[in-house]
């Protein structure tokens, strides 16, 4: 039985929870030459990276919070490795907070979801004034020199920029198509794309707030 943070409101009201992600999988999947090696980078307790289990080889989930449920419910799964931490520019620290209602979105504050911190947990009207940051460690994927990589998935609440930054060589190597949950600041999605442009990328699709990109080459 798939497992959930206890308290979540917003994934434990899904019909059917593990089909949750399946419409931007089948979107991306005919753009994918080779089902080698997938990153799923905010992979919270599984959903998408079980479904990543069955069609690649192998699977690497990054998930800072969840990671227990993540290692729970992929348990029977030998093609997937978990890495409890952020994923960001830079090895070290960073401190973020857990969302115990919507347990996917735990954020990472930095100088761009500004506006969503205020909102959830910082000024006086607060949705969540109770919640308290914690502190994760954070690496980049280029430290993993990761090859044959076909597929990366980003889900990172509007913490896009560090995580992009920080694997410009796996892009640069590999040329994954490439998932990613855009933030809902233009400032944010226009550098975003401006990265994936000059890698050589062209953005092929688009549906809610995924944005679907591949090389064009």
């Amino acid at each position: 039985m798939f497992k959930l943070p206890k308290g979540d409101r917003f994934f434990s009201k899904q019909k059917n929870v593990l089909e949750w992600g399946a419409k931007e999988f089948s979107m991306l999947q005919p753009h994918l030459k080779n089902n080698r090696t997938c990153l799923d980078i905010g992979a919270h307790c599984g959903i998408t990276t079980l479904r990543y289990a069955n069609h690649f080889t192998s699977v690497h989930s990054f998930e800072p919070i969840h990671y227990n449920l993540l290692i729970e419910n992929t348990k029977d799964k030998s093609n997937v490795r978990v890495h409890s931490c952020a994923v960001s520019d830079k090895i070290g620290i960073v401190e973020m907070y857990p969302n115990p209602i919507n347990s996917g979105g735990g954020i990472i504050p930095d100088e761009y979801n500004k506006c969503f911190i205020d909102k959830r947990y910082e000024n006086e009207h607060a949705q969540m004034p109770e919640v308290k940051k914690i502190k994760v460690k954070c690496l980049p994927i280029d430290g993993f020199d990761f090859i044959d990589v076909d597929l990366i998935k980003i889900d990172v609440e509007g913490y896009i920029l560090p995580v992009i930054n920080g694997m410009i060589k796996t892009l640069t190597n590999n040329s994954p198509v490439i998932q990613i949950e855009m933030s809902a600041f233009d400032n944010v999605n226009a550098q975003a794309h401006d990265i994936f442009q000059e890698l050589g990328y062209v953005k092929f699709d688009k549906y809610d707030q995924d944005w679907f990109y591949y090389k064009n080459n």
